[in-house]
C-alpha cells in the first residue's frame, strides 16, 4: 500500500512538474511517468560514452564574471566504462588542446554530479542540459549547455 501511495504520489508529482513547463502542458500520464523515470536513472546507466557542447561560457576573476567568446567551442566527452562497478568514468574536456582525467560519477535526485581534479559537472538526467565548473589557478570557469549519448 505504501509503494502504491508512493507511486501516486510521483506521478502527481511528475504531472504538476510537467504541467508548469511551457509547451509540456498536454503530456499524458504516460509520457510523464517516462519522464520521472528517465530523471531518475543517472547518465552512466542511460548510456556509456557523452558529449557535452558548452552553448555559454563565462570566466569568473575576483569576484565578477564575464562572457567568454565562443570562437573555440568547449567540447567535453565523458566515458563511464566500468561505472555500474565503480562509478568510475573518464572525462576529456577540449578547448583547443585536450587533456583526459579520471573522476567518479553519482546519483543525486535528477542530477548526476561528475567529480574530477578542479573541475565538477551537473547534468540534468532527463533534458541532459548541464554546468561545467572548471577551475585553473584562481580563475572559474562556468559553461553551460547539452549533452547527447553518442553511439557506440
Amino acid at each position: 500500500m505504501l509503494k502504491n501511495a508512493l507511486r501516486f504520489i510521483l506521478l502527481l508529482f511528475a504531472l504538476g512538474t510537467a504541467y508548469g513547463q511551457q509547451g509540456n502542458n498536454n503530456l499524458s500520464p504516460d509520457e510523464a511517468m517516462r519522464r520521472l523515470i528517465e530523471a531518475s536513472r543517472p547518465i552512466y546507466q542511460q548510456a556509456r560514452d557523452w558529449v557535452c557542447t558548452a552553448e555559454t561560457r563565462q570566466i569568473c576573476r575576483d569576484g565578477t564574471c564575464t562572457r567568454v567568446s565562443s570562437n573555440q567551442p568547449l567540447t567535453i566527452t565523458l566515458s563511464f566504462p566500468l561505472v555500474e562497478r565503480s562509478r568510475m568514468g573518464s572525462y576529456t574536456r577540449c578547448l583547443g588542446d585536450c587533456s583526459t582525467t579520471t573522476g567518479n560519477a553519482y546519483l543525486s535526485g535528477m542530477y548526476t554530479h561528475v567529480y574530477f581534479a578542479g573541475t565538477f559537472i551537473k547534468i540534468e538526467n532527463d533534458t541532459k542540459k548541464f554546468v561545467d565548473v572548471a577551475t585553473l589557478r584562481l580563475d572559474t570557469f562556468v559553461s553551460f549547455g547539452t549533452c547527447v549519448a553518442r553511439a557506440n
